[in-house]
């Protein structure tokens, strides 16, 4: 409540940018998640104007699937980490995938990577037990095979 409080302006201007960042200090990690979820419940999609996934954007999210728009370029420290995600394409905009992006999420067994991830940084996919889908040779496959994680190739 606090915190809606505090940013009701940005809320009602949609600058999701400046409200992510000043809940980075404000929202410990499963908040944010929730948070994420109430705002795209209400029909307010945080990602139009950000071409990065904030980080723990949806830690801890209830969610089977999730849609990463083909603007985003960056998926942040911790985005999807704990969610219940099963399987997820990240789209060719993509270049960076941060630390603890998908940290443990017991249920996530096949992430399709292409070849516009140059940067996975380490621990990204911390306790993954499952594929990663790639092109021979990517960055992908490398961070793959150093982590002992199975890979599948399109």
């Amino acid at each position: 409540k606090e915190f809606i409080e505090n940013n009701i302006e940005l809320i009602e201007d949609r600058a999701w940018d400046q409200i992510y960042d000043n809940a980075r200090f404000t929202l410990d990690s499963e908040s944010t998640g929730g948070f994420t979820l109430a705002m795209l419940d209400i029909g307010e999609d945080p990602l139009k104007t950000l071409d990065y996934i904030p980080e723990y954007y949806l830690s801890d999210a209830k969610i089977d699937s999730f849609t990463i728009p083909n603007h985003i370029l960056e998926l942040c420290e911790g985005c999807f980490s704990y969610s219940s995600l099963k399987e997820i394409v990240i789209p060719d905009s993509v270049t960076t995938i941060g630390m603890y992006a998908f940290y443990e999420c017991p249920q996530l067994k096949r992430v399709t990577i292409p070849s516009s991830v140059q940067n996975i940084e380490g621990n990204s996919f911390y306790l993954f037990d499952g594929v990663i889908v790639c092109k021979e040779g990517s960055a992908a496959e490398i961070y793959a095979i150093n982590c002992n994680i199975d890979v599948e190739y399109y």
